[in-house]
């Protein structure tokens, strides 16, 4: 554990403030055996979503648009999911 937090790179986070970035993390561990209660969790998250109360942002784009889309990552104006789609899956 202490060779992983030597390893560990530094930030300022002031710096990450000014230029609008930031560093999250979860423990899910502690819902490993409450598979119950993640079902219900499950089941509300999927009525909102077909009561359109919350609605999944995905920006596709194809193959052929990487730059694009990695343009658009790097605007800061992004949001929501990235999606690069081969020509295979492209509808």
């Amino acid at each position: 554990m202490l060779w992983g937090a030597m390893k560990m790179p530094s930030f300022d986070a002031m710096m990450m403030t000014l230029d609008s970035r930031g560093v999250l993390g979860f423990n899910l561990s502690f819902f490993e055996n409450e598979t119950e209660l993640i079902g219900q969790y499950f089941d509300i998250l999927n009525g909102w979503l077909e009561q359109g109360i919350i609605l999944p942002k995905i920006n596709l784009f194809g193959i052929d648009e990487v730059g694009k889309a990695h343009e658009h990552i790097q605007s800061g104006k992004s949001q929501g999911k990235i999606v690069i789609e081969t020509s295979n899956n492209r509808k």
